[in-house]
């Protein structure tokens, strides 16, 4: 689905627009880092959330890159190799228009991701940005 995805924003670019060659490449490069952007996660963890903003304070972070979009059960898997034991997921989105006002959203299982990444979608951030909290980086 990707590629035929890139395949049409290539022939609608380059039929309605007067680019250059150059210009051009440089415009599916940047389409093609925009429609990978669902298989990379932003993992934060450490610090804290300040509750009334939704902003971190003292907070580590780490990209989590996939193959392919994930699902609850890879990001899972990946996240408890990397924290082990217990530990809850939320994920993060801008729900603000003309100035950032950022949302926690809890993650609990697969339902919760689905709506979270459809969330994502309409949002001006469209990277997944997940907090793990009472995780420990092993």
């Amino acid at each position: 689905m990707r590629l035929v995805s890139i395949v049409i924003v290539r022939i609608y670019i380059n039929i309605t627009m007067d680019i250059t060659y150059d210009e051009f490449n440089d415009l599916m490069k940047f389409v093609e880092m925009l429609l990978q952007m669902d298989c990379c996660v932003r993992v934060l963890y450490g610090g804290s959330v300040r509750r009334e903003d939704g902003m971190f304070e003292d907070i580590e972070e780490e990209l989590e890159w996939f193959d392919e979009p994930p699902s609850f059960n890879d990001l899972c898997v990946r996240l408890n190799i990397k924290f082990g034991g217990d530990f809850t997921l939320k994920g993060r989105f801008d729900t603000g228009k003309t100035r950032a006002h950022y949302v926690l959203m809890p993650l609990r299982d697969p339902t919760h991701w689905s709506r979270y990444t459809r969330v994502l979608q309409g949002s001006n951030v469209p990277i997944a940005e997940v907090v793990v909290e009472n995780g420990y980086r092993m």
